[in-house]
């Protein structure tokens, strides 16, 4: 999910409180261990409140944090289930064939004649690769995988090519 009114992009939600000093555990959707222990703020809720991270801990795949404006169990539990975002501007810049589920929700879906079929609607990977969601011209909803069968070419900030659809 991306919040494109303040360049946020959903990374997790916030779990338990963990011991009595405000820590809180990050239900974090990436294994990307560096990458996490790198950010240095969050925004919170949806509110989107900001707060700055003061330290990290990463046990096995367990991810927690500890925020310099939370001092107790009491204000970490208040914090529970709330969606955890990052600033698009913390990600990494990618190259080549790389590209972020942000940057191509919303991009126009075109045949290789260039006839219009519709937008990407979502992206969603349940554990065998990425499946775009494209939502056609006639309002239906059709869902391909993200393949080199499928797709044939990505215009980043532009439009995605796919092969010619049945």
């Amino acid at each position: 999910m991306v919040d494109e009114e303040n360049n946020l992009i959903f990374i997790g939600v916030v779990g338990n409180a963990k011991g009595l000093k405000g820590n809180v555990k990050i239900n974090y959707f990436s294994k990307d261990l560096e990458k996490f222990k790198s950010y240095e703020y969050f925004y919170l809720g949806e509110k989107k409140e900001k707060h700055k991270v003061q330290k990290h801990f990463i046990s096995g795949e367990s991810f927690s944090l500890k925020f310099f404006d939370i001092n107790s169990r009491e204000e970490a539990e208040v914090l529970k289930n709330r969606d955890v975002f990052i600033d698009s501007n913390q990600l990494n810049k990618l190259d080549g064939e790389n590209w972020y589920h942000s940057d191509l929700i919303g991009l126009s879906v075109e045949t290789p004649k260039g006839d219009l079929i519709g937008e990407i609607e979502a992206i969603y990977n349940f554990g065998a690769g990425d499946v775009i969601e494209i939502k056609l011209i006639s309002g239906k909803i059709e869902m391909i995988p993200f393949t080199k069968d499928f797709v044939k070419d990505v215009k980043i900030n532009s439009k995605l090519i796919i092969r010619e659809m049945d």
